[in-house]
């Protein structure tokens, strides 16, 4: 009778292992099918080049050295410097447009 319940009970471990083992091999596959598909919009995406990136951490180490005393640029600090120089280039190309316009 032990022997009994001790094969029903390695059968029910097996199945149990068995089912929890596809469930998580589903959810990883999933997870990677995910990441994947976020890869590829993350490459898709356009990024500063590194020479553009050079520039604004050398422009704000101009900034805060001459401003503050303080050479360490933090994500706050490129993140503002960053929206300054898209809004002047929105400014500069709005005011380009504008201009031509007024010729045509």
């Amino acid at each position: 009778m032990a022997d009994k319940m001790q094969v029903q009970a390695e059968f029910v471990n097996k199945k149990i292992e068995s089912e929890v083992e596809g469930e998580v091999n589903h959810r990883f596959d999933k997870l990677i099918e995910m990441l994947k598909k976020k890869l590829g919009e993350l490459g898709a995406m356009e990024f500063l080049s590194k020479e553009d990136l050079d520039k604004i951490i050398n422009d704000l180490m101009n900034v805060k050295g001459a401003d503050h005393g303080d050479m360490e640029v933090t994500l706050d600090d490129i993140i503002m410097t960053t929206r300054d120089m898209l809004l002047k280039e929105i400014q500069r190309l709005s005011r380009r447009h504008d201009s031509s316009l007024h010729r045509n």
